[in-house]
């Protein structure tokens, strides 16, 4: 989308990034809405589970400004639509179950950033590509992949409008199994508090201001990532080293933990502590 910026002309779009236009055309829309009592969604493309700030795609879409608005978001996560590489796949289009679960984590991750976050219900793959055929099973891996992870609505495309309904048979395995998966002390991407850490001041050390607002508790900072980015490149504090040693659970509280670290900032007037 971004190769058409110069030749393409956006009639008042006064000076706001696309993604900003879209979000407030929501906010309109929900508010026109309000009185009839429905619901309102956005379909989305399956890259913005990942891309921060709507960069460096400029499609329009970012997932926290559109989430905001709407109470389902629908990401097309078609495996056929990932290039090599993705998920750290050859083929993805191979691997539906690898990619919807890589796509959901990102999407969740993105929903534990925000305050009211919006239902995940994606659009998953049902048409063969590239030689790959897609029956059943490879359709509802899919469904499995994000049920797993606690995502339990999901939307299926067919261009033929030819669904199997063996697709929609639940297997053995799941009927003995509890959804989402039990991870003990790891989150849903099998982090241990201590990864959290390490994520966090790995955004504070190299300024990478998405991961210290996705690792900031919501209620600890502000809401919008434009001030938040702002607050972050006028503070006076610069971490210089950390190490990350380890946890140990809260007794009291699941939902806690007790991090062994050690780290070295220095001050704007040059102090180091």
């Amino acid at each position: 989308a971004k190769k058409y910026n110069p030749i393409a002309e956006f009639p008042g779009r006064n000076d706001r990034d696309k993604d900003e236009a879209i979000a407030d055309f929501l906010e309109y829309s929900r508010n026109e809405l309000e009185p009839y009592n429905v619901n309102l969604g956005a379909d989305v493309f399956g890259i913005i589970t990942r891309t921060w700030d709507d960069y460096p795609e400029d499609l329009g879409q970012t997932w926290i400004l559109i989430g905001e608005h709407v109470d389902n978001i629908a990401p097309m996560v078609y495996p056929s639509h990932y290039s090599t590489g993705w998920y750290n796949l050859e083929n993805p289009n191979a691997h539906p179950y690898l990619v919807v679960k890589g796509a959901m984590e990102e999407a969740i991750e993105k929903n534990s950033s925000m305050e009211n976050p919006p239902v995940i219900r994606p659009w998953i793959q049902d048409f063969d590509w590239a030689g790959i055929v897609y029956g059943p099973d490879k359709v509802r891996d899919q469904i499995i992949a994000a049920k797993e992870l606690g995502v339990y609505e999901y939307m299926i495309w067919n261009p033929s409008n030819v669904y199997d309904p063996y697709a929609f048979m639940m297997t053995e395995k799941e009927n003995s199994t509890t959804y989402p998966l039990n991870k003990g002390e790891l989150d849903y991407r099998e982090k241990s508090p201590a990864d959290g850490a390490v994520k966090y001041l790995t955004g504070m050390l190299q300024d990478r201001y998405s991961y210290t607002y996705l690792m900031t508790p919501v209620a600890d900072r502000v809401n919008d990532f434009d001030e938040f980015l702002k607050l972050q490149e006028e503070s006076n504090i610069k971490l210089l080293i950390y190490k990350v040693y380890g946890y140990e659970m809260d007794a009291n509280d699941n939902n806690k933990a007790n991090i062994s670290l050690y780290y070295k900032i220095e001050v704007k007037n040059g102090d180091t502590r």
